[in-house]
């Protein structure tokens, strides 16, 4: 943990060294304190000259292009329901953001739950800095607060003026926000938050770039032996052994060359002397399958992709993405199974009907 100076007494930041496991980057954490614009603390150290608080936030933010970003704090910005969250197919917001009524899309990422339904000017202002960086409000927009419940409660009424902010990645790996109750000693609600420490779950297409895993062989012991002392006396693998042995290692590079001729000819040895055991695993399986006869190959990869999603969507719940995908891979599995059982119905059909 180290601590990062800003330009601010009223924004204290530290720095974690990756604790949630992003390449490269590590997490800032941003304690934010803006008070309210008559409060007796910005009459005695703000002058003139200084600028508001989230304008020193939204300069500090500029300095930190390469890390992840948590802000919490009491920010006294109402905000209402209203968010701020890129996406891929673009940024969020308003159409206009000098329309005072904060005229929003209809889409629901820019929405979030919230009880407290007023906005005001400084909600305004806090609207602005998340649509210059990739930050979003996680009130309302996470498991345990998915209620927006207010932060803030006085004798002339509650609101909710305390938030965390999380940026896009850092946002994946919040397991839940919690508005913790009331104590007698503040009139502001602790937030708790829970962080995943994990790593990033791999997408299918960094799947894809590594190799397929070993077959798996069995060894039998009445005809292995014999056929093994064969093929070691034949031509290729005796050359081959030759060359290796001949061969001189200088550098890095030729002992890794080495290697993998070695690889190579211990699996040709194993895929001509031995079966591969996937045969006996598929009819092991067999019993597993499903017994409806318009089950077929492309249905089962098919609740295969979604059951590895329903996985991926369990150890991250928060992320959007992932459970679009969940949800379109269950409605093209019912969709195909219901033409594939319709399709087979049809042809028993006809069968009866041709008497074939």
């Amino acid at each position: 943990v180290e601590l990062i100076k800003t330009q601010s007494n009223d924004i204290i930041a530290i720095k974690v060294a990756n604790i949630i496991k992003t390449p490269v980057k590590d997490l800032v954490v941003i304690n934010v304190y803006d008070s309210p614009p008559t409060s007796s603390y910005k009459k005695a150290y703000k002058t003139d000259s200084d600028d508001d608080t989230l304008e020193q936030l939204m300069a500090f933010l500029s300095t930190l292009p390469d890390s992840e970003i948590l802000v919490v704090g009491d920010f006294n910005a109402r905000c209402g329901n209203l968010n701020y969250e890129c996406t891929e197919e673009g940024d969020n917001w308003c159409n206009n953001r000098h329309n005072s009524k904060l005229s929003y899309p209809g889409s629901p990422n820019t929405f979030r739950i919230s009880e407290d339904r007023k906005i005001n000017k400084r909600g305004k202002q806090l609207l602005e800095i998340l649509s210059s960086t990739d930050l979003t409000i996680l009130n309302g927009n996470s498991l345990g607060d998915i209620a927006g419940k207010f932060t803030c409660h006085l004798y002339n009424g509650s609101s909710t003026i305390d938030y965390i902010l999380a940026s896009k990645v850092a946002k994946e790996k919040i397991k839940s926000l919690r508005v913790c109750d009331l104590n007698r000693f503040l009139d502001h609600c602790p937030l708790s938050l829970s962080i995943d420490t994990s790593p990033l779950f791999l997408e299918t297409m960094c799947l894809n770039q590594y190799s397929k895993a070993p077959k798996r062989y069995t060894w039998n012991n009445s005809k292995d032996p014999a056929k093994l002392s064969e093929m070691q006396t034949g031509y290729e693998i005796k050359n081959t052994v030759k060359k290796i042995v001949e061969h001189n290692c200088r550098s890095k590079e030729d002992v890794q060359h080495i290697n993998e001729q070695l690889i190579t000819l211990y699996q040709k040895l194993t895929d001509s002397l031995s079966s591969d055991t996937s045969k006996n695993i598929a009819i092991n399986r067999g019993t597993r399958c499903h017994k409806e006869p318009w089950f077929n190959d492309e249905l089962m990869m098919l609740r295969r992709r979604t059951t590895r999603y329903s996985r991926w969507l369990s150890k991250h719940p928060n992320n959007t993405a992932l459970r679009e995908k969940l949800f379109s891979k269950r409605k093209e599995y019912k969709r195909l199974a219901r033409k594939k059982k319709d399709e087979y119905i049809d042809m028993l059909n006809k069968k009866i009907e041709t008497g074939s």
